[in-house]
């Protein structure tokens, strides 16, 4: 059965010695015989940002070359055990989890849910992330997704994903009927929250990019004690791109969070905003910036979208005198 799609509410890297050693190791291995999963895809050059992530995409593909070496030893020796499921996340173990439900956002954008053993949930922190592993003809690959279901949600998970015409992961998340078993390990992510540490968190992002926004807006607005004051500056193409809108707009009433919608491919002449809508019909740029950022108290900034529009806001921020301990990029 296909999952049936509804409205969702509220410088370049080389391979290293040791992958190349494990690379020939398998090589070997299918000589003699011995049926031993494909090496994980390595990441194209042009896929890494540049920009010093604290997982880097290469980071993640020795991470995934040490869990596919250790499977083929595993299966070698007669010791791999992949129903070993002591914890409900590993960092270097894939767990399976079953796709629940689809529902669809946009027409190329959806939340996927997925179940958790009764009264668990994942445990995460604010701002973390998941490693979502494909496969296709034999070969493995990953992306990195933020979960945007409530922190402390238990019995299920949802992540938002925006499927590519021609993408691998997109065909292989295209593949997924309800009840499959997809693999998922980590948590991962950098960023230490706690409450009050700001005044003013300004949380910048673009497209998909409003996930984990979206876990850090749940988790502020959750916690009574927590008085530090939200502002979410969120661009996409038209009015009709702005994901999870419904949910944004539920919390304008809470005290202490605010949005501007940035519109980028609008008709100025012929454009109308929603009633309450605080909404600028232009690129965000330096000028934007500094009246966000201006008599604000003690501040962070977050920032994510895609690498073009993260290195502008970078860009700009530097430029402002930010340094890195005043942003933080997911």
């Amino acid at each position: 059965m296909v999952a049936q799609m509804t409205d969702y509410e509220p410088g370049q890297i080389t391979v290293t010695d040791t992958v190349a050693a494990a690379i020939t190791d398998q090589k070997n291995d299918e000589i003699k015989g011995a049926s031993l999963p494909g090496s994980p895809l390595e990441p194209n050059a042009d896929d890494c940002c540049g920009m010093g992530c604290t997982l880097c995409v290469f980071d993640i593909y020795q991470q995934e070359i040490e869990v596919w070496r250790q499977k083929c030893e595993g299966l070698k020796n007669g010791t791999f055990d992949s129903d070993n499921k002591e914890d409900l996340l590993d960092k270097m173990v894939y767990r399976s989890f079953q796709l629940e439900s689809v529902s669809r956002l946009s027409p190329d954008t959806s939340v996927y849910r997925f179940t958790l053993p009764k009264g668990s949930c994942l445990g995460l922190t604010p701002g973390q992330h998941l490693i979502l592993r494909g496969n296709l003809n034999g070969k493995s690959f990953t992306r990195q997704y933020t979960p945007i279901s409530e922190l402390t949600k238990a019995g299920s998970f949802d992540v938002m994903i925006k499927l590519y015409p021609s993408g691998k992961m997109s065909n292989y998340v295209r593949s997924w009927k309800e009840g499959d078993k997809i693999d998922w390990r980590g948590p991962f992510g950098s960023l230490l929250y706690k409450p009050n540490t700001y005044t003013h968190l300004l949380m910048v992002a673009c497209g998909t990019g409003i996930a984990p926004m979206v876990q850090v807006i749940q988790h502020v607005l959750s916690t009574a004690e927590d008085e530090t004051f939200l502002r979410l500056v969120y661009s996409n193409k038209t009015k009709e791109d702005i994901l999870m809108k419904t949910m944004i707009d539920s919390w304008k009433s809470y005290w202490n969070f605010t949005v501007k919608y940035v519109l980028t491919q609008v008709d100025k002449s012929n454009f109308t905003p929603h009633y309450g809508d605080d909404v600028q019909l232009e690129r965000i740029n330096k000028d934007l910036l500094i009246k966000e950022l201006e008599s604000q108290g003690k501040q962070k900034v977050l920032i994510c979208g895609t690498k073009p529009f993260e290195r502008d806001i970078i860009k700009f921020l530097k430029q402002l005198n930010y340094s890195e301990n005043n942003y933080f990029k997911f």
